[in-house]
Order: C-alpha cells, then sequence, then structure tokens
C-alpha cells in the first residue's frame, strides 16, 4: 500500500467531491453507476446530527426510546441516501428513448421508491471511507 500522510491529503474535500458506486447484480455490474456522498461530508454529517437531535426531542417528549415504525425507518433510509446521492450514469438507467434521464433528487427517490434492493448498495459507498480517499 502507498504511504499515507494526512498532511497531503484533504479528506474533507475528497468526501465532499463524492464518489462512483457501481451498482451490481449477484457481483457483476448492471451498467448503473450512482455518485454519493460521504458520510462525512459536510451535508452528511448534517444529516446524521438532525436524525440525532430528532431522536432526542422524541424521548425528551416522552421519556421513552420508541422505536420508529418499519415503514418510516426505510423511507427516512431512503431520503437520507437521496440527499447524498449527486448524479447517476450508465445505460440501465436510461428510459424508453435509449437516453439517461438527467439526475434529480425526485427521479432519484422515485427510482429508489421502486428499486430498494439499490439503496443498500447505496449506503455501502457512503460509509466506505476507503472508497473516497483513493488516489
Amino acid at each position: 500500500m502507498a504511504e499515507f500522510n494526512f498532511n497531503k491529503i484533504d479528506t474533507k474535500a475528497k468526501f465532499n467531491a463524492g464518489r462512483w458506486v457501481e451498482i451490481k447484480l449477484d457481483g457483476e455490474p448492471i451498467g448503473a453507476e450512482f455518485k454519493v456522498l460521504s458520510r462525512h461530508s459536510d451535508l452528511g454529517e448534517k444529516l446524521q446530527q438532525a436524525a440525532v437531535r430528532a431522536v432526542q426531542r422524541s424521548y425528551k417528549k416522552d421519556g421513552k426510546f420508541v422505536p420508529p415504525d418499519p415503514a418510516d425507518a426505510d423511507k427516512d433510509r431512503r431520503e437520507y441516501v437521496v440527499a447524498l446521492c449527486t448524479d447517476w450514469r450508465g445505460p440501465a438507467l436510461e428510459d424508453a428513448e435509449g437516453k439517461v434521464p438527467p439526475f434529480t433528487p425526485a427521479l432519484c427517490d422515485a427510482f429508489l421508491a421502486r428499486e430498494k434492493w439499490v439503496i443498500p448498495q447505496l449506503d455501502a459507498g457512503i460509509v466506505d471511507e476507503a472508497g473516497f480517499l483513493k488516489a
């Protein structure tokens, strides 16, 4: 492995710049990639802090921790992933006219609501620090 030096790399800039995550099915690339920001990006940290504060407010209000409804938890996870997605590309995302639609959070949300199996792969990319720090 190459020598790593914290003084020669701006990790925050790399976390904020994002990285491409290749979507796979049975371990094989399907021709779709999503660009994601890191959980350590400015936005990722802001979203995580907001989620913790929401749990704290709920606890202070009720005096006990009440786990979220599974449907709400799934929706919250999807919204988190969508918020950290910034782009997409690849022939697997082409529409009926053979064009990849321009990325928008709304289209990404609709796609992930339909193709829930992609969310764990994007989530794994979001938390994989090494993927952001590679040269």
